[in-house]
């Protein structure tokens, strides 16, 4: 069979259009738009706390949930909606809209939230208009890559922002001492030593129990209407001195916690080198009590607490009771579009942060007790629980509460720009309750279950914040910012002596007292002060203790007494 060859002519060949490169349509660049927008409020967030040293496990977990919940938006609005090249513009800066708006929720000031979500809406309803009426043109346009590029840039930087603020004071405090920042030095290796030899038998469990924003008796009848006198007496009935005029040294957590496990203030001159809070965060879990513990035998045991400067994964037992959201990651997930999903749907599904965070504290004080039960040497137990501080998730009888409007760890500014003050006043009195029952149940399987002579110490590290605005001492009532609960206990064969305090012992120096009492050191009690930070420049402290130690308030008492005079 003959085969027949057509000759080649140049005429067969269609025209190849000069610009075919340039026809090839960007969609890539559509489709990776959202993600990229959903990580910008991440990063941003991430660059503004960097002052609390982020732990980059939370900033991925963060970060991942973001791009997940934006992929199954995306999947799911492409499944409904019509498959073409301009629907697929069209949807990338609607899914984008989507997860960039309630970033404006968290950071913008609320006065201006308004008018730039409607800044935000118009700006992309023109988008999408314009990509209708112009979808052949943008589809080769170079826009979108551009927008990508622009994204990734401002990604990049922040987190190299980000980086050049942690690393170096994550080097510097690694290789510095607690004692340096300091204002009282101790100036031995082994820090507080014993002016007798000490008998490890007669060494008794020691149990730090820190209730976040626990205020003292007077405070809590005067701005809450809440007669908390009955608690103190059931405290008094089991041995407890109970101060009834003790104040915080620091308005702060991290500051109240790190001067207290230091037995001394802190020395804002050495810490004014840090621009993060990552030298507390080490005085905390190696502070000079801790060391000193250790030296004489003691095993370390801390819990999870959710607030990043507490968590003291370095102790020689570390019990995470029940995970729920940090208090970085509540920020982190708050800038994304996860938290108002939640809080649609929160009516058909229970809204999983503040249910974790209720099993979190809920469970410390049921493993509390357990963590010396047959223990063969001497203990100290540090457990900071955020409660009665917000989010206010029980109520007076340990119930689960409803919480309207967003789940916050924060309190203070924070917590009023989206609440009122009527809903802390009720939301802090009716948690308080619960807690005060779960205290006195604490204590007695303590005392009861221990394996050797125990002292407890339950103290607030501030006190609470309804009138209190922690940026701003002028208008904050010094008196609830510093009063706070403040009672030392044994369990039998303890003995603490109530002589050796005083009704305004400040935490600073119980535990100079506790180790003179038990391991024969020598320390002075310092002078009882009260340091508020300066809001804009970090470790700069104002001392305020005149405004904190106003008078007793009763029907006739002077309230003005209670602010700073500028």
């Amino acid at each position: 069979m003959t085969r027949i060859v057509a000759p080649f002519r140049p005429e067969h060949v269609a025209a190849r259009p000069k610009d075919a490169r340039r026809q090839v349509s960007p969609l890539w660049t559509f489709r990776v738009i959202p993600y990229l927008m959903a990580l910008t409020p991440v990063s941003f967030t991430v660059q503004l706390f960097a002052v609390y040293s982020p732990r980059w496990g939370d900033v991925a977990s963060c970060a991942g949930a973001a791009l997940v919940f934006t992929a199954a938006g995306h999947v799911l609005l492409k499944l409904v909606l019509r498959r073409s090249p301009t629907t697929e513009i069209i949807l990338s800066l609607l899914v984008g809209l989507v997860v960039l708006a309630p970033f404006f929720t968290v950071f913008v000031p609320t006065a201006y939230q308004t008018l730039s979500l409607i800044a935000l809406c118009v700006a992309s309803m023109a988008g999408v208009a314009v990509t209708w009426c112009t979808r052949q043109q943008v589809q080769r346009s170079a826009l979108p890559t551009l927008i990508a590029i622009v994204l990734v840039a401002a990604i990049g930087l922040q987190m190299i922002s980000t980086a050049r603020r942690v690393i170096p004071d994550a080097w510097r405090s690694r290789r510095s001492d607690a004692r340096l920042y300091t204002q009282q030095r101790f100036s031995t290796t082994t820090n507080l030593p014993a002016t007798e030899p000490l008998n490890e038998n007669s060494l008794p469990h020691i149990y730090l129990i820190v209730l976040d924003a626990y205020g003292r008796s007077d405070v809590l009848q005067r701005l809450y209407g809440f007669d908390n006198s009955v608690f103190l007496e059931e405290l008094r009935g089991r041995g407890f001195f109970v101060a009834r005029r003790s104040r915080s040294n620091y308005h702060l957590t991290d500051l109240s916690i790190a001067s207290t496990l230091n037995l001394a203030y802190l020395n804002g001159r050495e810490l004014q080198h840090f621009r993060t809070r990552l030298p507390l965060r080490s005085m905390i879990c190696d502070s000079i009590l801790v060391r000193t513990l250790k030296q004489h035998g003691y095993e370390t045991v801390a819990f999870e607490t959710g607030k990043s400067t507490t968590e003291c994964e370095s102790y020689d037992r570390y019990l995470s009771p029940s995970k729920a959201l940090s208090d970085l990651q509540d920020v982190l997930i708050h800038s994304t579009a996860i938290p108002p999903f939640l809080e649609a749907v929160q009516s058909w599904v229970p809204y999983w942060p503040s249910t974790l965070h209720r099993n979190r504290i809920a469970q410390t004080f049921e493993q509390l007790p357990l963590v010396t039960r047959g223990a063969t040497t001497p203990t100290f137990v540090f457990a900071h629980v955020m409660a009665p501080h917000p989010p206010f998730v029980f109520d007076e009888l340990g119930n689960a509460r409803n919480l309207h409007g967003r789940y916050l760890l924060a309190d203070s500014g924070p917590f009023h720009a989206v609440h009122d003050r009527s809903s802390y006043v009720d939301g802090y009195r009716r948690q308080l309750q619960h807690v005060n029952s779960q205290v006195l149940r604490m204590i007695d399987r303590i005392q009861s279950q221990a394996s050797r002579p125990a002292v407890i110490i339950i103290q607030g590290d501030h006190g609470p914040r309804s009138a209190v605005n922690v940026s701003s001492p002028a208008t904050s009532d010094m008196h609830e910012a510093f009063g706070i609960l403040l009672a030392v206990g044994a369990s039998t064969g303890a003995s603490v002596h109530a002589s050796a305090f005083y009704d305004e012992v400040t935490p600073v120096n119980i535990f100079r007292q506790i180790l003179n009492s038990y391991f024969g050191t020598k320390l002075d009690m310092l002078e009882d002060r009260c340091y508020f930070e300066n809001p804009i420049y970090s470790y700069q402290f104002q001392d305020v203790t005149q405004a904190a130690t106003a008078p007793d308030a009763g029907a006739g008492a002077d309230k003005s007494k209670c602010f700073i005079k500028n």
